[in-house]
């Protein structure tokens, strides 16, 4: 099996507008398994299936000096934060070129840190939370 580059992974926002200058990106999943262990469970715990979740977090170096019409840059990340904008669709998926499974679902910006350090490129980081169950999708 060949180990898939995480550099052909991106993070879109909306149809096809694909976070701009990204370094990584995480695509999170949870389930609360409730636990529902009692004394006749036999010693091994017992549980149930909750709540689902997911979220993507990503961070990326501040450049908005190739950033196209379909790339989404820091500022317009704050902008839509501070707009309320709704739930878009998001995606963890590989970019165009690229086959392999990706993820999507409805999602909205969560939060985004800018950083400023002495001598250095500004940092970003943030986190879309899904709002909508998560989809496998498959590019062939």
């Amino acid at each position: 099996m060949a180990a898939i580059n995480g550099t052909l992974y991106g993070v879109f926002y909306g149809a096809t507008n694909k976070l701009f200058s990204t370094r990584s990106a995480s695509l999170k999943v949870d389930v609360n398994l409730d636990d529902v262990t009692t004394k006749d469970s036999g010693g091994w715990a017992a549980h149930i299936d909750g709540l689902r979740s997911w979220s993507i977090d990503f961070d990326g170096v501040y450049d908005e000096t190739d950033a196209g019409a379909t790339s989404m840059t820091p500022i317009e990340i704050l902008a839509a934060i501070i707009a309320r904008t709704a739930d878009a669709e998001c995606a963890f998926k590989p970019d165009a070129t690229t086959t392999g499974t990706g993820w999507k679902g409805n999602g909205t910006f969560k939060s985004i840190t800018l950083t400023g350090d002495m001598e250095t490129g500004i940092k970003f980081s943030g986190t879309i939370q899904g709002n909508a169950p998560l989809v496998a999708i498959d590019k062939t």
